[in-house]
């Protein structure tokens, strides 16, 4: 059912773009933009906006950016809420938040970078604060963090050094995760927005050694960071936790630093990467007697995963491969199992202001046992997702159209999520976005408990 409200909603707003199609419109070169920035966005140069006449004649050794954005949601088919908790029908969102960002050009070629961010969700305060636990509380009403604070700059002619906290980003897939393993990312409200504003900055030192085509990397992460998730008792969690289970996480640095290596080749159309890593689960399991735990651990598992890209013509094809080795799950007698991921995936950059992406991941584990898909594990022998995304550029690219739909399952009996949205640049620094997000019922958590949480959303953004 979603998947025809997602194709309903390329018709309806996307379709002049597609009937407006130049299969060769697009250069390639376009299609490669970013092709060897294996960093995520946010590392981009900062815009020393030189060639602006009002600019100082001497140039300024710090750049100050920031933005206040304004977002709302809307539940529109919410149910009732059941005796003693809380009602998320209606508005369900109303955030205000502040972020800040201070890049710096130090002597010798050096840069470094200071970014923060703070919110508050004031949707709490008008519904009233009391129908809320304090854990609901602490987890979504308000967030004051730094975020990028970092130090980078060449060791020698080949050998740049990054130390801080900071986002790296391996894979190729914009939607679907395979070797992008190093950031934890922000799950509090799925679907909402894309995986690249959702990654969490953690810390690491970064090693980048370039000879000829390729580039060996070698990544020690010293702060441990897992996936922030929503509380229970929240909108995308009603269920309360009854009791608690004693978890152990691992330290920050010493014995629990976290180890990765890539080693990349860049050349004429395509690329290809090499990965390792050595990490922390993100996902505890139970250790102890019986299926009732009496802790929880994060297991320690080795990645080794390989990465392509390849330009033909106006389409990107792109695929990873990783296998994960050492996985624990909820079971009587622990067993370490593996797991196959495989991604590949197609970008059409051939219409005229728009593109399509197709991605599809296949996830097999290893050494099955049925009791993986107790209500404990929720993990199936194979499970596939895909997603499909459109977007579109209007009126002088000052109107963006993005339409994603995300499957879990081969036939979505996992979940699906559709995201429908326009966002409007009313001038430079500002942009209006609306939009509409829609889930389908799983089977298994989180998507299990999202039925009726269809929302309208509405935000605006002024950067300066």
């Amino acid at each position: 059912m979603l998947f025809a409200r997602f194709i309903l909603a390329l018709v309806l707003i996307g379709g002049p773009a597609l009937h407006s199609t130049d299969v060769f419109a697009q250069d390639v070169d376009d299609i490669l933009g970013g092709f060897d920035d294996e960093e995520s966005g946010d590392d981009a140069e900062p815009d020393k906006g030189i060639d602006d006449p009002t600019d100082e004649p001497t140039e300024r050794f710090w750049d100050l950016t920031g933005a206040i954005n304004l977002a709302s949601s809307y539940a529109y088919n919410a149910d009732h809420p059941a005796p003693g908790q809380p009602d998320y029908r209606g508005l369900t969102r109303l955030q205000a938040e502040l972020s800040l960002q201070l890049d710096l050009d130090l002597p010798g070629g050096w840069q470094s970078r200071i970014a923060g961010r703070g919110y508050r969700d004031y949707f709490y305060a008008v519904e009233g604060r009391s129908d809320f636990s304090n854990e609901v509380l602490d987890a979504h009403e308000r967030e004051n963090e730094f975020q990028e604070i970092w130090l980078r700059g060449a060791l020698s002619e080949n050998l740049d050094l990054k130390f801080g906290r900071q986002i790296v980003n391996w894979g190729r897939s914009d939607n679907l995760r395979v070797i992008d393993v190093l950031n934890p990312v922000d799950r509090r409200e799925p679907g909402l927005v894309d995986i690249e504003d959702l990654r969490l900055p953690v810390t690491m030192t970064r090693l980048d050694y370039f000879f000829g085509a390729w580039q060996l990397t070698g990544v020690a992460v010293h702060e441990t960071r897992f996936d922030t998730g929503s509380a229970p008792g929240s909108e995308f969690l009603p269920a309360s936790s009854f009791f608690s289970i004693p978890e152990r996480t691992p330290g920050n640095g010493g014995q629990d630093t976290e180890w990765a290596l890539a080693l990349t080749g860049i050349f004429s159309g395509w690329d290809m990467s090499l990965h390792w890593a050595r990490f922390y689960d993100d996902r505890p399991h139970g250790v102890g007697p019986g299926f009732l735990p009496s802790g929880l651990e994060h297991s320690r598992i080795s990645m080794y995963g390989i990465s392509g890209q390849k330009v033909m013509g106006n389409v990107l094809w792109k695929t990873e491969v990783a296998f994960f080795d050492g996985l624990d799950f909820f079971e009587p007698s622990p067993k370490e199992r593996g797991r196959l991921d495989a991604m590949i995936g197609m970008e059409y950059s051939g219409f005229d202001e728009g593109s399509v992406a197709i991605e599809i991941v296949n996830r097999r584990t290893t050494r099955f046992d049925s009791v993986l898909e107790n209500a404990l594990n929720q993990t199936r022998r194979n499970r596939v997702e895909a997603s499909l995304r459109y977007s579109a550029d209007f009126w002088n690219q000052s109107l963006h159209f993005t339409a994603i739909f995300l499957s879990f399952g081969a036939h979505a009996q996992d979940g699906a999520i559709l995201r429908a949205q326009l966002t409007y640049d009313v001038r430079d620094a500002l942009s209006v976005t609306g939009g509409i997000l829609m889930y389908e019922e799983g089977e298994f958590p989180p998507m299990d408990q999202i039925p009726h949480k269809d929302r309208l959303f509405l935000s605006a953004k002024y950067s300066f």
